[in-house]
Parts: C-alpha cells; structure tokens; sequence
C-alpha cells in the first residue's frame, strides 16, 4: 500500500473518530427544580458517606453523585469492563480503576454547587464524553 494511501486512510479514520464523539448525545445540566429534588448518594456509615459507584463503556453510575456539605465523603469505585480513571479536580482527586478491583478516594464535601468528575484513563472511543459530576447540597437533613 502506498504511503500516500495510508496517509488518507489514517486521516479519515481520525475524522470519522472525532464525528462519532462529538455526535454522541451530551448530557444537559439540571434545572433548579431538579436539583431540589435530589438525594445524597449511598450510605451513612460510622459519620462517613460511602458511595459506592461503578465505571463502565462510557458512564459512571449514580450519576450525579450526590453529597451534603460538610460530610466525610469516601468513594468505593469499581469498574465493571476495562481500566477507566475518576478526576475530581476540585478535591485534587484522580483514581484509575482496575476491572476486578476496587479503589478509593475520600474527600470532606465543602462548598454547595456542581463539579464535573470525568474518566481519566482512556477506555475507547467514548471516553471524552464519559463524564458525571458532584453535586453538593447544602448541609442539612
């Protein structure tokens, strides 16, 4: 095959890749009413929210994850295909997930308000959209 050939091939397989992504369905944000109506995610254990999330080709689950401010938040992340990563910058936060393992990233939930937690370690052609985020309700009941 002729290198002139290969070039063109290698460039339509990029195009084709960067269309697929940036036609997948993008998630919108939440209305106000929506946010009103959302539940801390998992568990109270020992003063500790434990949530317990899971990765996979492309998603998070919950998504969003949902906190109280001024909770002790620790997350159990498992990955139920391939290694992907958990960034939360806010909290300086960047996990890789193994399949078959769990990892762990604690954190005290601070300010009320929205921050995007995305995959950091590439896992296919979805990756760049494999995004959620943590939402952080006032503290309360």
């Amino acid at each position: 095959m002729k290198i002139k050939t290969k070039r063109v091939l290698i460039l339509g397989g990029m195009i084709a890749a960067l269309l697929i992504v940036s036609c997948a369905p993008s998630k919108k944000s939440m209305t106000s009413a929506e946010k009103m109506t959302l539940q801390p995610s998992g568990q109270m254990v020992d003063g500790v929210r434990v949530v317990k999330v899971t990765a996979q080709r492309y998603k998070f689950t919950p998504d969003p994850i949902v906190v109280r401010s001024g909770e002790k938040v620790r997350v159990e992340l498992t990955s139920l295909d391939t290694a992907h990563g958990f960034k939360l910058s806010e909290y300086d936060i960047n996990v890789k997930i193994e399949p078959g393992k769990t990892s762990t990233a604690t954190f005290t939930a601070g300010n009320t308000g929205e921050y995007p937690i995305a995959c950091s370690v590439y896992c296919g052609i979805g990756h760049f959209g494999m995004k959620t985020e943590l939402v952080v309700l006032p503290s309360g009941s």
